[in-house]
């Protein structure tokens, strides 16, 4: 099919494919480095071109590591398909930390014992499953060292910029 040709603004399967063989924590970079001005991402509110959603990749690097996030960390997030999962995925990769994409459908009980599982050192959710989360963290073994949850904000900042962070307890 045609679709399958290229993504990304005219990235083809073939180059996608030798970026996933070589370090994905870098595929941001190298595309803002060929093709800066380029449609990478494309959210509900928002477009991106590769230049900004690096530099947004990068800025979520700096956060997480901030936060104390390094290699072997495990970061889960339970959000909506939007950019900040992108984000959070290259971003955390960078750092070498693993990734741990959750359901939003899930319920409470589930999602603890994926918590339990897994031992994520940061959890993202979206702040409408504050309630859910809420109720898997009591039955969940494992309490992760923080979390991120969304609060409004305007413009194009980083994602992390808008996001309350919750120390767990």
């Amino acid at each position: 099919a045609p679709w399958r040709a290229r993504l990304c603004s005219g990235i083809t399967v073939d180059a996608m494919r030798e970026e996933t063989q070589n370090n994905i924590s870098q595929w941001s970079s190298r595309w803002a480095q060929r093709r800066p001005s380029a449609l990478a991402v494309v959210d509900e509110d928002r477009q991106l071109s590769w230049a900004d959603f690096e530099s947004r990749v990068a800025a979520t690097a700096g956060a997480l590591s901030q936060m104390g996030i390094q290699e072997g960390d495990r970061v889960a997030f339970l959000l909506q398909n939007r950019t900040a999962c992108l984000e959070i995925l290259l971003g955390a990769a960078r750092l070498g930390a693993i990734t741990l994409p959750m359901n939003t459908r899930l319920s409470a009980p589930e999602l603890a014992y994926q918590l339990t599982d897994c031992r994520p050192r940061l959890l993202v959710h979206e702040a409408d499953l504050e309630t859910t989360v809420q109720e898997a963290l009591s039955h969940s073994d494992h309490r992760p060292a923080n979390r991120l949850r969304p609060v409004q904000a305007q413009g194009q900042q980083a994602w992390l910029q808008s996001y309350e962070i919750a120390r767990s307890l």
